[in-house]
């Protein structure tokens, strides 16, 4: 077999990405039809866990988790609900309970924890 690792490494990932894509139920957001579901997948790629630990280890817990629900709320379609231009409302007009939440809920298998659990994990 001639597959260099990098590639059978990026399969893996990929496989694993693509093959457990996730939902939850958000109360909050949702209207008389019922709540709102957003999707995600379990894992995010070393970029993306870098500017989430840079962000905590400048004490901005806050903004860390704004950053999570842009890397990882999609819609039905795998398509991103949250783009980075939106960085500003999510941090001042959005409930910070229902980002927590969320947050948590992806992290950690529908657990709730507080942000100083998630900044020690």
């Amino acid at each position: 077999m001639n597959e260099r690792l990098i590639d059978k490494a990026v399969n893996h990932f990929s496989k694993e990405i693509l093959g457990n894509l996730k939902t939850l139920e958000v109360s909050e957001w949702g209207d008389d039809q019922g709540p709102m579901v957003i999707y995600y997948y379990p894992k995010m790629n070393f970029a993306q866990q870098r500017k989430i630990g840079e962000l905590l280890e400048k004490g901005d817990r806050a903004e860390a988790l704004c950053q999570q629900l842009i890397y990882r709320v999609l819609n039905e379609n795998k398509k991103p609900m949250f783009a980075q231009g939106e960085m500003k409302l999510l941090m001042n007009s959005v409930d910070p309970d229902v980002v927590l939440s969320i947050c948590n809920r992806m992290a950690f298998d529908d657990t709730e924890l507080s942000a100083d659990d998630i900044e020690k994990n």
